[in-house]
């Protein structure tokens, strides 16, 4: 494991999570989704007061809050467009993903932002 998840490999691999939460965060920005994370692990949250990823710090800062009908259409509208986050948005980036999939998965969020936009609005109910 040293020899493949080497300090060489985890700094620019991480450094890729992290951009690639700053661009999910871009998209979710004025919506009732936030993404949160560290590295290459994230984890979209569906809320329905629109929290901001500041404002999570455990679990039950989002628990009273989380909208699970949002949360599940997320999870089948990423499905229907290949990719796979688990029903409670979790994330988990491998080594081999290229930058082209992580454009790919961001431009389905983004599609899927446009598509709900009257639904994700904070100020939607």
């Amino acid at each position: 494991m040293s020899e493949v998840y080497s300090p060489d490999v985890v700094g620019p691999f991480n450094a890729r999570g992290d951009r690639l939460r700053e661009n999910l965060q871009r998209i979710f920005d004025g919506s009732r989704l936030c993404v949160t994370g560290r590295g290459s692990l994230l984890c979209v949250h569906a809320t329905r007061t629109g929290l901001k990823p500041n404002q999570i710090t455990c679990k039950d800062d989002v628990s009273v809050v989380e909208d699970g009908n949002l949360k599940r259409l997320f999870w089948l509208e990423m499905l229907q467009s290949g990719f796979w986050v688990t029903l409670r948005g979790s994330l988990a980036m491998n080594l081999p993903l290229s930058d082209e999939a992580l454009d790919a998965f961001v431009e389905a969020v983004a599609k899927f932002c446009a598509k709900y936009q009257s639904l994700i609005a904070v100020d939607a109910e």
